[in-house]
């Protein structure tokens, strides 16, 4: 039996658009949702130690391994910072395909280039893109490190986020969303507003100015 078009749910252009959002992470996948809330479970467990943000930071390191237009959308932010705190240095986590327009706008004093395979479009094989996430990974952890950074920022909204890295690297402050999965990491995790707005704008200024200390 065949039953009238009318019957059916629309499917291609004309289908109900999907979620953008599982509850509060930027997952369509039930699977993908399922394994980041016990991951997020287990890791709300674990004793990580977080700290908050100085009124007045020397050094904040922030991150966005996104591509072009992703990187492009923080500049905004950067200049605020850059204007909330004078003389601050800062440094950004960024993926290679991203680094040109970051460091062509001068607004930060030093880049980490480190490639996600999750997020590295080139056409290596998957062997190669984690092999690549390997060696820049190994190269930038310890310049981080030493760079001694108080606050992390992490602009990117999806999963991958960048912000096990401040932990990994030793940063007392972590600031991000909790949309990308681990948001049990941050000090202060921001919720995803699902609105037409510079994904970097809600972490940048007025979540940082939430989770201030007066010290």
């Amino acid at each position: 039996m065949i039953l009238p078009l009318r019957h059916r749910p629309p499917t291609g252009p004309f289908a109900e658009p999907r979620p953008h959002m599982r509850g509060r992470y930027l997952l369509r996948d039930p699977k993908k949702w399922a394994a980041m809330v016990t991951l997020d479970a287990a890791f709300a467990l674990a004793p990580v130690k977080k700290g908050p943000v100085p009124a007045r930071p020397q050094r904040i390191l922030l991150a966005d391994w996104g591509h072009l237009g992703d990187v492009v959308t923080t500049f905004g932010a950067i200049s605020i910072l850059k204007e909330r705190f004078p003389g601050v240095e800062i440094g950004m986590i960024v993926g290679n395909w991203g680094s040109a327009a970051i460091r062509n706008a001068g607004l930060v004093d030093r880049l980490h280039v480190i490639d996600h395979p999750l997020l590295n479009r080139s056409d290596q094989s998957r062997g190669e893109k984690l092999a690549r996430y390997r060696e820049t990974r190994r190269a930038q952890m310890p310049t981080i490190r030493a760079a001694g950074y108080e606050v992390g920022i992490d602009f990117y909204p999806f999963f991958p986020p960048a912000h096990p890295l401040f932990l990994q690297a030793g940063i007392p402050a972590r600031l991000g969303y909790a949309s990308g999965g681990f948001g049990s990491l941050l000090s202060g995790p921001a919720d995803w507003p699902d609105a037409d707005m510079p994904t970097a704008e809600p972490v940048s200024y007025t979540h940082l100015r939430a989770n201030e200390t007066d010290s």
